[in-house]
């Protein structure tokens, strides 16, 4: 199998080169997709990431939470390895802009912020690549890694993989910390996973 740091370079490749005309329509009809969901009627509290400028478009997911009156949360990174949800009113924010030149919470206090004893909640997650098995491989960062390991055993909380078709491969690898999936949507499919036994 491929090494992380081969398979992050890889990908980290591919997705430079993704045409925002792509980036758009699969963004688009992602959201469709999901929005037809068990799960994405089920939760009203959303956990979802504002896309950078080579991630797979986010807008269209935030857009359509806040016009179904979502509690809509984003990251904010706070610190090595350290990121924290805070809620979001509306499209227009407030912003600030982030260490990683993306928008972030700009209302950081403890009325805006999901602490992990909070639920249930939808959470979108963000990765290089994923597999069809409800793997996902980060950014090498450990923003995610450190959340998932923040969120309560047995809590509601529901991990979607969110992404462009093309970053979903064959077998990406797993470590044990890795927090497994309960479903991945894409443009082009949406798939559930069962949670594997304790």
């Amino acid at each position: 199998m491929i090494d992380k740091q081969e398979l992050r370079k890889k990908m980290k490749g591919l997705l430079k080169g993704v045409d925002e005309a792509v980036n758009r329509s699969e963004g688009a009809e992602a959201v469709a997709r999901l929005g037809e969901t068990e799960e994405w009627k089920r939760y009203r509290r959303m956990l979802l990431y504002v896309s950078m400028e080579d991630e797979f478009d986010t807008e269209p997911l935030l857009m359509r939470a806040f016009a179904e009156g979502k509690e809509v949360y984003v990251p904010r990174t706070e610190g090595d390895s350290v990121m924290r949800f805070y809620r979001i009113p509306g499209a227009e924010g407030p912003w600030s802009i982030g260490s990683f030149e993306i928008r972030e919470p700009l209302v950081c206090t403890e009325e805006t912020l999901f602490k992990p004893g909070d639920g249930p909640a939808f959470i979108a997650a963000p990765a290089l690549a994923f597999d069809r098995k409800g793997n996902r491989m980060g950014r090498g960062r450990g923003y995610y890694d450190w959340f998932f390991a923040s969120l309560p055993e047995g809590g509601d909380f529901f991990l979607c993989g969110y992404c462009l078709a093309m970053q979903v491969i064959d077998e990406v690898p797993v470590e044990a910390f890795d927090r497994h999936l309960d479903a991945l949507c894409t443009a082009r499919e949406y798939l559930r996973f069962p949670r594997p036994a304790a």
